[in-house]
């Protein structure tokens, strides 16, 4: 079951790669692979969550995150120039000349009309109705972000609710820390 693959519906469902039936416990696809629906939002994933309670338990900022979801309306959530949402993975070569390093992670940003950003600089208010989009995955090598390359790839259930959570876990945190 865990590598044939989900996909997640605008309504918030998850159903089987094929649409054959939906899934009745995520756990079993959390290391499938994701697929989108064209209208999918950051409120189809939320509402993923609210049909099931058991992915909250993967990360403690859910409690938070969707507290702060309803207290928004339940549609126009979106800011112009904002052209969607995206998860995107990073391979970042990093070290010469001392001991190289290899670092893989995922970021969730928005993506403007000129430029990429960190979805943490906008309310809930402010992308809740943005579509998501699956990105690429950017090769880095030695920090020249500039001379970066670009890959499909493929991302998996569990990559994008603990991507997503993480982020969003930062809404309304200060830009810097005082001591």
């Amino acid at each position: 079951m865990g590598q044939e693959g989900v996909y997640l519906a605008a309504d918030g469902g998850l159903i089987s790669r094929y649409g054959d039936r939906p899934v009745e416990d995520p756990f079993a696809y959390l290391g499938s692979g994701l697929l989108l629906a064209p209208d999918c939002t950051l409120r189809s994933f939320f509402r993923c969550i609210q049909a099931y309670p058991d992915l909250a338990r993967l990360s403690p900022f859910f409690g938070s995150c969707l507290e702060e979801m309803s207290k928004w309306p339940p549609q126009g959530c979106i800011t112009a120039g904002l052209r969607h949402l995206e998860l995107m993975k990073r391979v970042e070569l990093i070290g010469a000349p001392y001991e190289r390093t290899v670092q893989i992670y995922c970021l969730f940003c928005a993506v403007e009309e000129e430029e990429v950003r960190d979805v943490k600089e906008y309310s809930y208010g402010a992308v809740l109705d943005e579509p998501l989009s699956l990105g690429p995955l950017r090769h880095v090598v030695f920090g020249d972000s500039l001379d970066s390359l670009d890959f499909a790839t493929r991302y998996t259930l569990f990559e994008a609710v603990d991507t997503i959570i993480w982020h969003l876990s930062f809404q309304g945190a200060p830009d810097r820390c005082t001591l």
